[in-house]
């Protein structure tokens, strides 16, 4: 529920107190000391669940808006918060997931990752016999390291491509993922994509 459900049913008049209100009291706590920042959030009885996978809570913010609601039910309104779990160096750390228009851009080094792999790809699949045994060893491996990440879930090539993977995906740990998966809703879900 958000400012606009709470104050369907007022006037014209009071529909401007309450977007009124709300602008004021986002102003407000952004700019307040935290003692004075914690009287509102207490008064709008905030409650925050943090978790591995986001941010989730609700507040009831009739009250501090100047609105009269006689269904408790309806009062609260909900949110949720996306987070990507990252390990810097031997420490985890939550960390804060951009909403759609504020994805990161495109990766470059993973589309350029990307670009090696169909090629190795065609390089391996051009091969014949003779000439696979004409190859060093080392460079046949490394052929074949690459040439596996053509296989990625098509979903995944987009998302990288458009720049809508997951923060956390980065060319280095694609590049060194030892056993990547076969089945595409594990590589989605060892990758960091949702399986949704």
């Amino acid at each position: 529920m958000n400012v606009r459900d709470l104050a369907a049913s007022k006037t014209a008049d009071e529909k401007q107190k309450v977007f009124m209100n709300a602008d004021k009291l986002g102003s407000d706590i952004e700019h307040l000391p935290v003692s004075k920042a914690g009287e509102i959030l207490s008064r709008i009885k905030l409650k925050v669940v943090v978790s591995e996978n986001g941010i989730g809570g609700s507040f009831e913010p009739a009250e501090a808006l100047g609105i009269l609601i006689s269904d408790e039910a309806t009062a609260r309104s909900n949110f949720k918060i996306a987070l990507d779990r990252q390990s810097y160096g031997h420490e985890p750390r939550l960390r804060l997931q951009p909403s759609g228009e504020d994805r990161t851009a495109k990766n470059d080094k993973l589309v350029e990752l990307l670009s090696r792999a169909f090629a190795a790809r065609e390089q391996l699949l051009q091969m014949d016999e003779a000439a696979a045994r004409a190859i060093k060893t080392t460079k046949l491996r490394h052929l074949q390291r690459l040439a596996r990440l053509s296989y990625l879930d098509p979903s995944i090539i987009r998302s990288i491509l458009n720049g809508s993977q997951p923060t956390s995906l980065r060319a280095r740990s694609l590049w060194r993922m030892g056993d990547l998966p076969i089945r595409f809703a594990d590589q989605r879900e060892a990758l960091g994509f949702s399986n949704s």
